[in-house]
């Protein structure tokens, strides 16, 4: 129906498992005849559930860090987003508070109290994830595959200690293949590497 939206959810996936969910979700994707506009986002829920409140931390130190990497990787619509915001906004006396929560938190119910409309969730840690709201709705598979794999890369690479090479260019830990990496380098300014 014009006009109407819906949200798709999975189930939670362990590990290779998505690779079977591939094909039923192209399938899908295929006879629906799913259409995406701006107003469509991508949102992935990584688990934290083992973490500790050390690991959050470190965790909310990396997106602080590697912000204006993933902010490249989307389209233009996407980085001046109000539901999902970049923690470095400049003047935001909201931004500051939340970091300040971050780092002075004492239990997992300080972490709740962070504004949710971040590029990165941390309002979800009290029941076990983080939710990276920036990448926009697609019906491509393999974007979606993508994304998926470098959040949890991410969230994975944040109980490891920082690399100085991290710091040149594209995050080490992303573990790509050579034809990923590949298309985040040729990123397109307006469209990042959402280009359907």
């Amino acid at each position: 129906l014009k006009g109407t939206g819906i949200e798709i959810r999975s189930p939670f996936i362990i590990g290779d498992a998505i690779l079977a969910q591939k094909h039923i979700l192209s399938e899908w994707a295929n006879i629906s005849k799913m259409q995406v506009d701006d107003s469509c986002g991508l949102h992935i829920h990584v688990s934290i559930a083992d973490f500790t409140l050390y690991d959050v931390r470190r965790l909310y130190n990396r997106a602080f860090f590697y912000e204006d990497q993933f902010f490249k990787l989307v389209p233009y619509h996407r980085r001046n987003n109000k539901y999902c915001k970049r923690f470095k906004a400049g003047r935001d006396v909201k931004n500051r508070i939340s970091y300040s929560l971050i780092k002075q938190q004492k239990d997992f119910s300080d972490v709740s109290r962070v504004d949710r409309y971040r590029w990165i969730n941390f309002s979800t840690a009290t029941r076990g994830s983080v939710e990276f709201r920036l990448a926009p709705g697609t019906s491509n598979i393999n974007l979606i595959l993508l994304w998926a794999k470098m959040c949890v890369s991410f969230v994975d690479a944040s109980v490891r200690p920082f690399s100085s090479k991290a710091a040149l260019g594209l995050p080490e830990f992303c573990r790509l293949s050579k034809q990923e990496i590949q298309l985040c380098n040729d990123a397109d300014p307006t469209h990042g590497i959402f280009k359907n």
